[in-house]
């Protein structure tokens, strides 16, 4: 796959693929990441959109979506009806606050932005993981070493909009680590592990998610 169209000026970004979104205008939206090594007076960190036509596989021009000066983490991206949403995780630090702020942004199918809004922090240095339910709730997720009990937690969190906090939903011991998850269309949490070494065999746990607006 080509990496998008850059002029002279941004020749220095170094871009990789988070992921590719259908859109509902026949098309796709393919979200970069991308990062400026070197000095200069735009932010060094930020997110990309580029549209995909399906009659014209080439990539258009790029689009910033998102721009930081602190290092992205992770990004989640998904379409509903109307928006795609994405949901980055950044790392931040000042004399004042050290920690993960989570910034949901919603964009067109045309891949210009909407809105841009701050929906979570916590002074931790955990990155969880956020995924947008078939309900259009947001879950998060995150895999926790206890140094008390020397075990492996994943822990899954509901986002209550209403009041912008976490709140736990399930919390189990694991001893091997999930390497898929997904979201089905009955608001099902799918979570795929390997059981051996070489992934010969696969196990799925399923959680029943509950509805915020229920």
């Amino acid at each position: 796959m080509n990496l998008p169209k850059i002029s002279y000026e941004d020749s220095n970004m170094d871009y990789s693929l988070i992921t590719i979104v259908p859109t509902v205008k026949d098309g796709y939206l393919a979200i970069f990441n991308y990062t400026n090594p070197r000095f200069s007076i735009t932010p060094r960190n930020g997110l990309c959109a580029i549209p995909i036509s399906y009659n014209k596989p080439e990539f258009s021009q790029k689009i910033v979506i998102f721009q930081t000066e602190q290092p992205i983490n992770s990004v989640y991206c998904d379409e509903t009806d109307s928006f795609i949403y994405c949901i980055a995780s950044i790392h931040f630090k000042n004399e004042s606050f050290n920690g993960m702020i989570y910034e949901q942004i919603k964009i067109y199918p045309s891949g210009n932005v909407f809105s841009t809004r701050e929906i979570y922090s916590d002074q931790s240095s955990l990155s969880l993981r956020a995924k947008k339910t078939s309900l259009h709730d947001l879950i998060f997720d995150v895999t926790e070493y206890n140094n008390t009990d020397k075990n492996i937690y994943y822990n899954i969190y509901h986002y209550n909009k209403t009041e912008s906090r976490l709140e736990k939903l399930n919390s189990f011991i694991i001893t091997n680590y999930f390497c898929v998850n997904a979201v089905t269309q009955n608001n099902t949490f799918l979570l795929a592990s390997p059981n051996t070494i070489n992934n010969a065999s696969w196990s799925l746990l399923t959680i029943q998610l509950h509805n915020s607006n229920g």
